[in-house]
């Protein structure tokens, strides 16, 4: 609710001004975030923005409830909102960008036909080729894998990229049980948690896993959990250059008036003849 979009909002700024204090952020690096992150809970009337319009909204809104309350059936193609906008500008305007939690995308299968793939994938017999194709057949109905693949046709933010998915659909389970939705909305079993990443320069960021928590049941989601290497250039100060001690002009040296142009030329002492040493005769 708009309370709990304010509280995630306040948290957010909070721990922003905590790095202010700290010394590891600027004033106006705070400023210019914390205004992002209040167009993000806001609409152009000055209102609380639903974060639960459509599945497409919530991807740049990050973490939301909205899983829970939407119908499985209601997802809309994304239109290219101001969300997404505003979600390119930050992954353009830094350096590696995160877009993580409840991104309500959903797998467009029929109830029956998403449990069975799931289970052939993750539960029946171990056959690596059937399970490969049970989980590709899964993939390729989950609706952020194809925004991700063309972004311009829905109206996506481009470069963003997510790591190869592995394990089973992180939504919507009974509390405290390992089995999907058993209520009347029988919502179809999906990855709604994502993990997304941008990287500006090839290389800096690398990722390493990307995997599901089962054992923690507490919630009708799964928790995800993203591993990344980050690499960061260390930055040193630049060595104070000391300037030359003064010293006075030899006698050899001249010091041209201010303005005069200096020529330098090196001083070649002349040759002599070598002399023989006289005879005196004696007498």
């Amino acid at each position: 609710d708009d309370e709990h979009r304010l509280h995630l909002r306040n948290v957010a700024e909070a721990k922003l001004q905590g790095l202010v204090e700290a010394g590891a952020m600027s004033e106006a690096r705070y400023a210019e975030i914390a205004a992002e992150l209040r167009q993000f809970y806001r609409d152009d009337d000055g209102h609380a923005d639903d974060v639960a319009r459509t599945d497409g909204d919530a991807a740049a809104h990050g973490p939301s409830t909205s899983c829970a309350d939407d119908a499985a059936t209601e997802h809309t193609p994304d239109d290219g909102t101001r969300a997404h906008h505003v979600a390119s500008r930050l992954a353009a305007a830094h350096h590696v960008a995160f877009v993580a939690g409840d991104l309500n995308y959903r797998v467009e299968l029929e109830r029956a036909a998403a449990e069975w793939l799931v289970h052939e994938a993750f539960v029946g017999p171990r056959d690596t080729d059937k399970r490969a194709r049970a989980l590709h057949e899964l993939l390729e109905a989950d609706q952020l894998r194809a925004r991700l693949r063309r972004p311009a046709d829905f109206g996506f933010p481009a470069g963003f990229a997510e790591q190869d998915i592995a394990f089973a659909p992180t939504f919507k389970f009974d509390p405290g049980t390992d089995a999907y939705d058993t209520s009347a909305k029988q919502r179809v079993p999906s990855w709604c948690d994502r993990v997304l990443y941008s990287a500006a320069t090839p290389g800096v960021l690398e990722p390493v896993a990307y995997d599901a928590v089962p054992d923690v049941d507490a919630s009708d989601h799964k928790p995800v959990v993203a591993t990344f290497d980050l690499y960061v250039a260390r930055c040193r100060p630049p060595p104070r250059r000391t300037p030359p001690p003064a010293t006075s002009p030899s006698s050899s040296q001249r010091v041209a008036p201010r303005g005069a142009a200096v020529t330098t030329a090196s001083v070649i002492p002349a040759t002599t003849e070598e002399s023989s040493p006289s005879t005196t005769p004696a007498g």
